[in-house]
């Protein structure tokens, strides 16, 4: 896969360092990283019914009525991989548009990044998100586990 590379500044130890994300204007595809060792894997929201499976789960839950819609993008964005998704190799859990692991202290905290000017890119090979765990649940479990997701996001 052909990813571009931004440039990150470390909010807690000021390291410098790149690390690659989707090209500019790639439309519904993300890249979900990981807390561990800063693992990607890769999403196609239409192709991957998981996605919209969730948005509706999430756009169901009665504590959430009366959102935006921006609120709910929000919320579906940093909910879907600790809802839908299998975790890392290091057991982690994925998540859409967390920062990547500074690779001097292994903080998500940046003070700062933009892409590389001209463009940089990198060919690397990235996984395919998978759900086995999720697929493996009846839709009442389904349910369940969107609902024990937010509480633990604090909604």
């Amino acid at each position: 896969m052909k990813l571009q590379l931004v440039k990150y500044l470390c909010g807690s130890c000021k390291f410098e360092f790149s690390s690659p994300q989707l090209k500019v204007g790639s439309y519904a595809e993300f890249l979900l990283r990981s807390k561990s060792r800063d693992d990607i894997v890769y999403l196609n929201a239409i192709e991957d019914k998981t996605y919209d499976e969730v948005d509706v789960l999430i756009k169901s839950n009665p504590k959430l009525k009366g959102k935006s819609g921006n609120i709910y993008a929000s919320i579906l964005r940093k909910s879907y991989g600790a809802i839908a998704c299998d975790p890392s190799k290091q057991g982690g859990g994925y998540q859409i548009g967390a920062l990547p692991v500074c690779p001097s202290c292994c903080s998500q905290s940046m003070d700062y990044w933009e892409f590389i000017e001209p463009p940089e890119f990198v060919d690397r090979f990235v996984s395919h998100v998978t759900h086995s765990g999720w697929e493996g649940l009846n839709m009442s479990e389904k349910i369940k586990k969107v609902d024990m997701v937010l509480s633990e996001f604090g909604y």
